[in-house]
């Protein structure tokens, strides 16, 4: 009688056991998970903080881009860069790049037009089409 008494009590013991590791568990879940969106809420709020005045980038072969500035960001959307004539640009493997629409995906691309070196106006992109203003983005991402 003892022996089954006491592996009851063992099994009852181990059953609490685990229990309350799986709620230990659901309590450290639910706290990652709410430090990784405070962390993204913080992350957030720097990303918007654009600055209003704009600089000047040097590209890897020397030449110095128009004037660019920082826009956009805020909750949901990326800081993009724009010139001051409105040509969305990115900096691309050491050079600041015009974008463009991707007519077949609907995404941002390299135009292959160089900042300081094309002049948006004139030159066609990659596309064989104009540069349009106002897109607003990233390579990559559909523009907003």
């Amino acid at each position: 009688m003892h022996l089954n008494l006491y592996y009851s009590s063992t099994v009852l013991v181990l059953l609490l056991l685990a229990r309350s590791v799986v709620e230990i568990e659901k309590i450290r879940n639910r706290t990652k998970q709410k430090k990784t969106t405070q962390a993204q809420f913080f992350f957030n709020i720097i990303m918007s903080a654009t600055s209003p005045h704009p600089y000047t980038e040097i590209n890897s072969d020397g030449t110095v881009t128009p004037l660019i500035y920082l826009k956009g960001g805020g909750f949901g959307s990326s800081p993009y860069e724009t010139t001051a004539e409105g040509f969305t640009v990115q900096k691309i493997e050491g050079y600041y790049m015009y974008l463009e629409l991707d007519v077949n995906t609907g995404m941002l691309a390299n135009s292959g037009l160089q900042c300081g070196k094309h002049d948006p106006n004139v030159d066609v992109g990659k596309s064989g089409n104009k540069l349009v203003k106002n897109l607003k983005g990233t390579v990559g991402k559909k523009p907003s």
